[in-house]
């Protein structure tokens, strides 16, 4: 809840700046990374930037999936756990 809540200053456990931080995108359409569509999802620090304003993170190992996803502007987060792999594509 705190990562919603965060962007608009009612973090308890970090500062608005850090939020800032964490959801400003880090490539640019200057210098697009390799295998990343910057139509469809930035990268901020430790997460996922899609561009339908959902923010999130998520892990994969052979067989397991796990997605932790949020939009600040609604207020609705997921998580999602899965004994198997699925792509992010079919989540968001």
């Amino acid at each position: 809840m705190d990562m919603i809540n965060g962007p608009s200053g009612k973090s308890v456990l970090l500062k608005t700046e850090s939020f800032q931080t964490m959801f400003t995108p880090q490539f640019s359409t200057e210098h697009p990374p390799a295998r990343i569509n910057l139509e469809k999802i930035n990268k901020g620090i430790f997460l996922n930037l899609y561009t339908n304003g959902t923010i999130g993170h998520d892990g994969d190992d052979p067989g397991v999936s796990s997605y932790l996803l949020f939009n600040p502007s609604t207020g609705i987060g997921r998580l999602f756990i899965s004994n198997k792999y699925i792509e992010y594509k079919t989540l968001i």
